[in-house]
């Protein structure tokens, strides 16, 4: 009699803990079905997704943009110093290139002598001057460019 109880017993457990285990499985099925831990509709679902879809694309279209101006700034340094005149010293002389991502920009040249000084400027397009440059010019660029 005794080892029936235990068999009743064992059953009513097994018969307890799958019955916990389907309930467990319908909340997780239902769960599924309304979206993975969100509580909401496929329907919802489908307008987060194309919110973020907007998002998404706002996003680039900003990135865009932004590499755009970021192409016509300020990218490239080139700088050259030196004695312009024989009877200075000190290399108080420079050639400065201030270039963009494409090479567009400017040569800055001040030459200090003992007269004064004098300032030039070179307008680039594509890395290619808009008027000769100097020698010490042409390094400048060639800084400024990497090369």
């Amino acid at each position: 009699m005794e080892g029936l109880r235990v068999l009743d017993w064992a059953l009513v457990c097994a018969v307890g803990t799958l019955a916990a285990a389907v309930a467990v499985v319908g909340r997780r099925t239902a769960s599924l079905a309304r979206g993975p831990g969100t509580g909401q509709s496929p329907e919802g679902q489908a307008r987060d997704l194309q919110r973020l879809r907007a998002d998404l694309d706002s996003a680039r279209a900003e990135q865009a943009h932004l590499a755009e101006q970021l192409a016509r700034c300020v990218q490239r340094v080139g700088m050259v110093r030196y004695d312009a005149f024989r009877e200075s010293g000190g290399r108080l002389s420079f050639s400065l290139a201030l270039l963009d991502g494409r090479g567009d920009g400017v040569v800055l040249s001040v030459l200090h002598g003992r007269d004064g000084s004098y300032a030039y400027a070179k307008a680039l397009r594509d890395g290619k001057p808009s008027h000769p440059l100097s020698e010490e010019e042409r390094q400048a660029v060639a800084q400024a460019l990497g090369a």
